[in-house]
């Protein structure tokens, strides 16, 4: 749902950030907003978990600000069709999190959400992951870590039952391909980070 800055390699590497329309973001003008995602009617795990709110930063230049309709139409689609139990799962761009949290909904074994490695990102990650589930699906399944496309995951597997053994089968990226310039990093984090019969979600 958010992704790193579409700018040249030079500026993602040395992690400076400004605003698309040149303005910086700065923590006095961070601001959130809230949404409210309600779950399909045929769901299948956690049926009484009907509706999932979530936090998200504003004014920020990663696109993490909206609810945007590719993870809100991935998290529908989710939840009837996709079978996570059991399974390891990793959301590149994760912005607020939402079809990551369908995936811990419906018996996903470890689910860890990333984002750019911003400290106001991160830190609402880990907020959504407090507060927009029960404690019983999050505990010790769902994790909120900063991850630099293209950078080594071992951070990432760590999270794992097994890190020397195990990947991720299941990888999400939702609204992220628009970032044409970071697509080679993008497709590098998936190689590396996807079990050999693993599957990536597009949307």
């Amino acid at each position: 749902m958010s992704s790193p800055p579409n700018k040249s390699a030079e500026i993602m590497e040395d992690s400076i950030i400004q605003n698309i329309f040149g303005e910086s973001s700065s923590e006095e003008e961070l601001e959130f907003s809230y949404h409210t995602y309600k779950r399909i009617e045929n769901t299948r795990d956690n049926k009484d978990v009907k509706e999932i709110g979530v936090r998200l930063s504003q004014r920020h230049s990663l696109w993490a600000h909206l609810p945007w309709n590719a993870g809100i139409a991935l998290s529908d689609y989710f939840d009837e069709h996709v079978d996570f139990k059991n399974k390891n799962v990793l959301e590149l761009g994760a912005g607020a999190g939402l079809p990551s949290f369908i995936a811990a909904l419906n018996g996903a074994k470890k689910v860890v959400l990333t984002d750019y490695p911003d400290a106001n990102l991160i830190e609402n990650l880990h907020y959504n992951i407090a507060n927009s589930l029960p404690e019983s699906v999050t505990k010790d399944r769902v994790y909120g870590k900063a991850h630099l496309w293209g950078k080594e995951p071992e951070s990432l597997f760590q999270l794992l039952e097994n890190p020397s053994t195990e990947k991720f089968d299941i990888i999400i990226l939702s609204d992220l391909i628009f970032n044409h310039a970071v697509h080679d990093k993008m497709l590098t984090s998936c190689s590396k980070c996807l079990s050999d019969d693993g599957v990536v979600n597009i949307f």
